[in-house]
């Protein structure tokens, strides 16, 4: 496998890491309507927030800048127009304009690139309308899926191969091109690991997979090329750096072993010295400063797995019974001390909650035979809503409800945004796993293995 990455901003690795200020040139039609997109490289995630970076305006609104480390694809756009992406090389400055309402935005530049680099974008859209990239349906066999793949965008490098060569483009345009088509084609064959499937054909991710490039629509890439080896191929931590130490270089590897520290630090198995030792090394070593503000945030994240809650969040996160009874979390863990328990946030709204509560009575089945406490803690904000679905599903016993939702320290210290969230607990009411697996039946072997039975 060779270099895969992803996301808005990076494109070539310049020499060094000092910083760059590209400028923009606003036509004066457009001058109070335009807005830029440019974030840094990584996904929110449960305790990641996805950062803007900074873009200064001049104060008759016709000029932007941008300071950035390398060169950068950013997205631009006007009011009842969808954002375009727009290719930026250090010291650069853009004239944007637009010749009709109905026109996509048109870029140029003074660092003499051709008008078909800063405009690729207007006309892929255009090619991507007539040829629709191949999505994967639940269902559709995986090497059907793949070849789809394989001739579509080799269909769609060979136009463009032919577009650029008419255009003049330069070289390091069309590798970047062709590196932005790669991570696309391993966006497209990861998209299965979206709908659950787990199992793939021999070789299925074999291929010319290299990736310098990074836009706002292909940024999933990078996390599903991590869990593909985490989950599928089943690397431990070690397992992955090395793969990544041996398969990409300089900035690419830089920022995949960042991603790799956040993509691990749900605890599942990790072994904890071993993180916090790779998370201190890329800290000291790595040069961009929004790579290691993001493995700090990975590693205090990380550390979250090892310890209790603290008695301050507990003893001021309120909850409820079905029966409307408030207590607070810390008393109701007092009633489970030496006891392993879960702890499953759900909600009455939350269609995939209610289908792993459907379908998770083998696993509550070897719980309660293993005297493990399984405890639902309800994030809905009516609780007329919640009592009703909690009795029409049959689970009121230790069933409790989150007062004041928006301000609990147990979900601001958890960290809980996307449902259902399951977390395990050891009998010593210390954090196991952030993000344990569903309920299901086909999971009873990973939670005997969590709880050591």
């Amino acid at each position: 496998m060779k270099n895969l990455i992803l996301f808005t901003f990076v494109l070539f690795t310049t020499l060094s890491y000092g910083q760059q200020q590209v400028v923009f040139a606003v036509d004066s039609n457009l001058v109070d309507k335009i807005s830029f997109r440019a974030k840094n490289k990584f996904l929110p995630n449960d305790f990641y927030t996805e950062k803007e970076l900074t873009i200064d305006r001049s104060g008759d609104g016709k000029y932007y800048s941008l300071t950035i480390f390398e060169a950068v694809v950013i997205l631009v756009g006007i009011p009842q127009s969808e954002f375009q992406e727009v290719y930026l090389s250090v010291e650069d400055t853009i004239c944007v304009s637009k010749s009709s309402p109905d026109d996509y935005l048109q870029f140029n530049g003074k660092n003499k690139i051709t008008d078909s680099q800063y405009n690729y974008y207007s006309e892929e859209r255009r090619w991507q309308k007539e040829n629709q990239a191949p999505f994967y349906k639940s269902g559709t066999d995986l090497s059907e899926h793949k070849e789809a793949v394989n001739k579509w965008i080799e269909k769609k490098r060979i136009y463009f191969h032919n577009f650029f060569n008419e255009k003049t483009a330069t070289e390091d345009f069309k590798s970047f091109f062709d590196a932005k088509n790669d991570c696309e084609y391993t966006f497209c064959l990861l998209l299965p690991l979206y709908q659950g499937v787990n199992s793939f054909p021999n070789h299925y991710m074999d291929g010319n997979i290299r990736g310098d490039y990074n836009s706002r629509l292909l940024m999933a890439a990078s996390p599903l090329y991590i869990k593909w080896f985490r989950d599928i191929q089943k690397y431990d931590l070690a397992e992955m750096k090395k793969h990544i130490d041996q398969h990409f270089t300089g900035d690419t590897k830089e920022y995949l072993l960042s991603l790799m520290l956040g993509i691990y630090a749900d605890g599942d198995q990790v072994d904890s010295g071993e993180f916090l030792k790779y998370a201190d090394s890329f800290a000291r070593k790595f040069v961009r400063s929004d790579y290691v503000d993001y493995i700090e945030e990975a590693k205090n994240y990380f550390k979250k797995s090892l310890v209790q809650i603290p008695d301050s969040v507990l003893i001021n996160s309120h909850i409820e019974t079905v029966d409307f009874d408030s207590l607070t979390f810390h008393s109701l863990l007092d009633q489970y001390k030496g006891k392993p328990f879960i702890l499953d946030f759900w909600a009455s709204w939350c269609g995939p909650c209610i289908n792993d509560i459907r379908k998770s009575a083998e696993i509550k089945e070897f719980l309660s035979q293993n005297d493990i406490a399984y405890i639902y803690i309800s994030i809905d904000q009516s609780r007329d809503k919640w009592a009703t679905t909690s009795i029409e599903l049959g689970i009121t016993d230790l069933q409790f409800r989150i007062k004041d939702l928006s301000n609990s320290p147990l979900i601001d210290y958890l960290k809980v945004g996307l449902i259902p969230r399951y977390i395990f607990f050891n009998k010593e009411a210390s954090i196991i796993n952030l993000h344990g697996k569903s309920p299901l039946e086909e999971h009873l072997e990973y939670y005997k293995e969590i709880f050591g039975k």
